[in-house]
């Protein structure tokens, strides 16, 4: 396992060092799972790291952009609406792992609004797309 709160960061990496856990840890798993009612509370203290929030602004944004669906939807870009709902599930895995997939997720997600509203790619993105080859 990798807690955040306990393991140590690779220097190499900047990731968080998995780590074998003893057997007298099972008790406080337990003791966890037994506080599962404090989950999103002010007494939650895993929903202050910055994975916690970077899920919530990520459910925030997902009903608003639902919002904004709901209002523009077409015929011609519904298929783009579809890609868009579903592209948030590959937003999974752990720390590093789902920051990776969040960074991927807003990039596709900038993507597929432009094509949903209809708007061409903005020329920045463009040129240093193209400078990048």
């Amino acid at each position: 396992m990798a807690p955040p709160l306990l393991s140590r960061v690779d220097p190499n990496t900047g990731e968080h060092k998995k780590r074998r856990l003893p057997g007298w840890c099972l008790p406080a798993f337990k003791l966890l799972a037994a506080a599962k009612g404090l989950r999103g509370s002010r007494w939650d203290i895993f929903s202050y790291t910055a994975e916690r929030r970077m899920e919530r602004e990520l459910c925030e944004q997902f009903l608003a952009d639902l919002a904004d669906i709901a209002a523009q939807l077409t015929f011609e870009n519904r298929g783009y609406a579809l890609e868009l709902v579903s592209s948030l599930d590959k937003v999974r895995g752990f720390g590093h792992v789902k920051q990776a997939n969040a960074q991927r997720y807003a990039a596709a997600r900038r993507s597929l609004l432009a094509k949903f509203n209809g708007d061409a790619l903005p020329f920045v993105e463009l040129a240093s797309a193209t400078n990048q080859t």
